[in-house]
C-alpha cells in the first residue's frame, strides 16, 4: 500500500503582514511542501493549500494577488511531480479551515503542515 492511499496533507496559509508590508510571494509555502514531500517520501500524496478567507473582505485586491501567486506555485509544484490543490472555498480562521479540511478529507489520516516548517532529515516510510 502506498502512503498516498491513506494520507492527505493540509497546508494552511495567509497573507503575511497584510496591514503593514504584505508578503504575497511567500516562498516558505513552496519550500515547506518540497521539503515535506521529499523528506517523508510522500509520492502522489495530495497537498491541500487553504488560505484564510478573512482577507477577502478586508484586503480583496491582496487576496486576488495571493491566489494568483498560489496558482503559479501550484503549477511549479505539479511540474515537479507533486500533487497540489489550492482550495478556493475557505474559512476566515486557521481553526475553521482545519475543521473544514477534517470534514472534507476522504483518507483515514491527515497531516497538518504549517506553511513555514522545514524538514532537515529524511524519514523512513
Amino acid at each position: 500500500m502506498k502512503i498516498s492511499d491513506s494520507l492527505e496533507v493540509f497546508v494552511p496559509t495567509h497573507i503575511v503582514n497584510a496591514d503593514s508590508d504584505p508578503y504575497i510571494e511567500n516562498k516558505m509555502i513552496e519550500e515547506t511542501i518540497l521539503s515535506c514531500h521529499s523528506s517523508l517520501n510522500l509520492e502522489d500524496t495530495r497537498f491541500v493549500v487553504g488560505p484564510d478567507s478573512r482577507f477577502e473582505t478586508s484586503h480583496p485586491e491582496l487576496m486576488k494577488e495571493y491566489f494568483s501567486y498560489l496558482i503559479k506555485m501550484k503549477e511549479r509544484l505539479i511540474n515537479k511531480g507533486i500533487n497540489v490543490h489550492i482550495r478556493k472555498e475557505n474559512s476566515p480562521t486557521l481553526r475553521r479551515n482545519w475543521e473544514q479540511f477534517f470534514k472534507e478529507c476522504k483518507k483515514p489520516y491527515m497531516f497538518f503542515l504549517e506553511h513555514d516548517w522545514k524538514f532537515l532529515k529524511s524519514v523512513a516510510t
